[in-house]
């Protein structure tokens, strides 16, 4: 073989050699085989991407938990359980609880109060009778020292009359059908001496200024600051004292009282149970009745 075959040989060998060390991968579009694995793994594990579909989460967790916590600082609307709780009370608070609630328990209940009234107009008037027990001496019965006593507004002193009631007397008795205050009136031969006495404790005695005359007992009326028809007491000087009749100038007088004391007879029998309420205001302030509407009732007994 010759120099030059052989150096064509060696060219021939080098050039074939060659390109297959430095040619590239085809790609994989071209060969038709897969991709490496690792291309395929790699946007899986990658650490970014999760972190970012994590942190959404989270968001949205502390949402709910801000949700959560603004619903429990919120008042709850009340529930059909609870309205009906808060109903129960008012109803049964109220007037009509009868019949809004009804129950079983509320129907007597109205008729109740009606069962004490019939036995109060039953009581025989028989059992009211005079006081028997002898009267004290109206001359030397205890009273207030001459001059002590004050009419002012038409109302007695309250220092020396303050006002009794009558512990024979009580309210079904005096309401009962019959009764007359005649039965408990005491004596003129004691009341006419004890008006002379209470006279001289209320400075009248000498020249009244209004008339320019001598105070007579004419012109006074000897009252029971709780009147006989309401439960007052009959002889005591606490519930007695010398009140100006109209012909006395004075006003308010004996005449305007007995209207007054009327009235709170009517209103002592149609509420007994505050009979000794009605007493009290009476003998505190009997013209605080004065506009109230007399009721069409027979005329009261004239005092002495």
């Amino acid at each position: 073989m010759s120099v030059l075959s052989v150096l064509l040989a060696a060219g021939t060998v080098a050039c074939s050699a060659a390109p297959a060390a430095t040619q590239p991968l085809p790609p994989a579009h071209a060969t038709g085989q897969p991709a490496p694995a690792p291309a395929i793994a790699e946007p899986a594990a990658t650490p970014p991407l999760t972190e970012e579909l994590a942190a959404p989460a989270a968001s949205s967790s502390t949402a709910v938990t801000e949700l959560d916590a603004t619903s429990a600082s919120a008042p709850l609307p009340a529930t059909s359980e609870a309205s009906s709780t808060t109903v129960v009370p008012d109803v049964a608070a109220g007037p009509d609880a009868t019949a809004l609630t009804d129950t079983p328990e509320a129907a007597p209940s109205t008729a109740t109060p009606e069962l004490p009234e019939s036995p109060v107009v039953a009581v025989p008037t028989v059992a009211i009778g005079p006081d028997l027990r002898p009267l004290p001496n109206p001359n030397t019965v205890a009273v207030p020292p001459a001059g002590a006593c004050r009419i002012v507004g038409g109302l007695p002193d309250h220092t020396c009359t303050p006002g009794l009631l009558n512990p024979r007397l009580n309210p079904a008795q005096l309401c009962a059908r019959g009764f007359s205050t005649r039965t408990i009136r005491p004596p003129t031969s004691y009341t006419d001496v004890l008006k002379r006495r209470l006279m001289a404790a209320y400075g009248q005695v000498g020249p009244n200024p209004l008339t320019g005359r001598l105070w007579s007992p004419n012109d006074v009326e000897l009252d029971h600051a709780v009147s006989l028809e309401d439960l007052g007491h009959p002889w005591s000087p606490l519930n007695l004292w010398p009140q100006p009749r109209r012909s006395s100038g004075v006003e308010p007088n004996a005449e305007e009282k007995d209207q007054v004391e009327v009235t709170v007879h009517e209103l002592i029998c149609a509420d007994q149970s505050n009979a000794a309420t009605y007493a009290a205001r009476l003998a505190a302030d009997w013209t605080q009745f004065r506009r109230a509407r007399a009721p069409a009732v027979a005329p009261k007994e004239s005092e002495p």
